[in-house]
């Protein structure tokens, strides 16, 4: 099966030196989403966005926080990217299923400890193509930790996939549906997107420059500074928003 790219949004297209323009819509993206995690001393009470206090509490750490253990932290920081959690599902993740989660957690932090980001992955670990109810326990963990999180009655793709970010920022992709939707694929988004950083690598050139300059700090992954430049297209931009994506990518 022919592997697919995604699209990369449009705010990326030029050179890097022109990304790093103060003009640049880039630029101007990262800085209004996290303006208020940035300088909460101007914070005004209106027109910020929750979704900058997903990244760890200790913005400035280049270490996960309880890196193997599903924690409260974790929770509230998913909820600030619009997900609602039942107080049942809670307590599965934080209490009964708590062990078993964590066990593969932490499998899962090991199986990624040798890549410092989603590139760095040779292809025939992601290579996964079946059915995420059918993973078996000897697939890569971090597939079978999805699996796992998604026996949660309440629990579906979008909010595994951010409890699973929280913990491997670098390595695993969010699933929202207006930055899948923008890639042009509409069912597997991490692979895609690996493919496509590993087949050009200024990309990430791009992305680890306009980090810099918005003033983030390391700890704000690569792969999420690319979500939120594809998402703050895909809900700001109105040709975007108007004329969504569909279909696979050539």
């Amino acid at each position: 099966m022919q592997d697919h790219l995604v699209r990369l949004p449009r705010c990326l297209e030029g050179t890097k030196e022109q990304l790093l323009d103060e003009n640049s819509q880039a630029l101007q993206y990262l800085r209004t989403y996290y303006q208020t995690r940035l300088d909460p001393e101007n914070y005004s009470g209106k027109g910020w966005y929750a979704g900058a206090f997903f990244d760890q509490w200790n913005f400035d750490s280049v270490e996960v926080e309880n890196p193997t253990r599903f924690t409260a932290q974790d929770i509230a920081a998913v909820q600030c990217l619009s997900i609602s959690f039942k107080a049942r599902t809670v307590a599965e993740i934080l209490y009964l299923r708590n062990d078993d989660l964590n066990s593969w957690l932490e499998k899962a932090v090991d199986a990624c400890a040798q890549y410092s980001k989603l590139s760095d992955i040779p292809p025939s670990v992601t290579d996964y193509r079946g059915k995420t109810k059918d993973v078996s326990d000897d697939e890569w963990a971090p597939f079978v930790l999805d699996k796992k999180l998604r026996e949660i009655d309440d629990v579906d793709v979008v909010t595994a996939s951010k409890l699973i970010a929280r913990k491997l920022p670098h390595i695993y992709t969010i699933w929202d549906k207006k930055v899948t939707k923008l890639a042009g694929v509409e069912d597997r988004y991490m692979r895609p997107l690996q493919i496509t950083l590993q087949n050009d690598p200024s990309i990430e050139e791009k992305l680890e420059a306009l980090r810099l300059a918005a003033g983030l700090p390391i700890s704000v992954s690569l792969i999420r500074i690319y979500d939120v430049l594809a998402w703050m297209e895909q809900t700001h931009d109105p040709i975007s928003s108007q004329n969504p994506i569909v279909g696979n990518p050539g």
